[in-house]
């Protein structure tokens, strides 16, 4: 989250200037400046994946995770042939099974395309269970976090929930990437918070109907944002703060936002994430978040004049 220091520090010499403005900003800004901009590609790859993912990185941290995020890291630098070091994250696609037809996606309508018309998923593709927590017991105590999702959505597994706890029980964060855009009982929305999830992004992109359907096909903008306002409700409802939510938001020339825009959640959830440009802002004083969010329910869309910084 961008943070907005209330003093500029004071700093003498030729990097005053430099250091004020990193510090007013946010440090995920560092990467914009000519000498870091010069320095190892390993380190600027390094730098831009642990900002993206501090919270993976920095939450349920232990001794031995530390340990080993430094080994890989200085081992990624050295470009090491052999790694001593386990994988810090690492992505296991549970399912390849999707309920959308994105245009973005291998799951896209064919349309007379040769690769995508011999693209077969099925059920039986899907990661048993016993499989899943043998590569579990491997990782446990060395990786940081696991995330379930690649081809597929995760939420089309019929043993996500069981995933999430297993993984959550062996000390790990848990991640998961969903267009949410099914119709889920409060029930099951409530096993999904309390499954031992620790971190969710959401695809949304377009906060109308007419733009979300040109990107997420099949997929409906109402559902989605019910459900995220449920995963809210039963969050304060258990007092927990997790599921983190992410909201992606993937920006093309059909739903480009004039201007900054605000999803309403959560105070401690994360920004949206725009692509190629632009920063989507969830956090909003209180004051702010429940008239934003019957104005996005009630299919309207939300402009702010002026980004709202808040610190993280």
């Amino acid at each position: 989250m961008v943070m907005v220091w209330s003093r500029k520090p004071v700093a003498t010499g030729p990097s005053a200037p430099v250091y004020a403005d990193i510090k007013e900003r946010g440090w995920h800004r560092l990467l914009r400046y000519g000498a870091v901009q010069k320095l190892l590609p390993g380190v600027r790859i390094l730098l831009v994946g642990a900002l993206r993912r501090q919270a993976w990185l920095l939450e349920n941290l232990t001794i031995r995770k530390a340990v080993n995020t430094a080994v890989a890291a200085g081992q990624f630098l050295l470009k090491s042939r052999r790694m001593a070091a386990w994988p810090v994250f690492v992505k296991i696609d549970i399912t390849p099974l999707c309920n959308l037809s994105c245009t973005v996606c291998v799951h896209a309508d064919p349309n007379g395309n040769p690769a995508l018309e011999k693209q077969e998923f099925k059920a039986r593709q899907r990661m048993p269970l016993e499989q899943y927590r043998r590569i579990i017991e491997q990782i446990q105590g060395q990786t940081s976090a696991v995330s379930l999702y690649f081809l597929g959505d995760p939420l089309l597994h019929p043993n996500v929930d069981e995933m999430c706890r297993i993984a959550r029980d062996a000390g790990l964060n848990v991640h998961i990437s969903t267009n949410f855009s099914f119709s889920l009982t409060d029930e099951r929305i409530r096993r999904l918070v309390r499954s031992g999830l620790t971190h969710m992004t959401v695809c949304v992109d377009g906060l109308s109907q007419e733009a979300y359907q040109r990107t997420r096909v099949g997929g409906r903008i109402d559902r989605v944002i019910l459900n995220l306002d449920r995963v809210c409700r039963f969050r304060r409802e258990y007092r927990q703060c997790y599921p983190r939510i992410e909201v992606q938001y993937l920006k093309f020339q059909h739903n480009s936002l004039p201007g900054r825009a605000a999803l309403c959640l959560e105070p401690h959830d994360r920004r949206i994430g725009t692509r190629p440009q632009g920063t989507l802002l969830l956090r909003l004083p209180h004051y702010l978040r429940d008239g934003c969010r019957q104005a996005l329910q009630a299919g309207q869309q939300v402009h702010l004049r002026r980004a709202l910084h808040d610190r993280a």
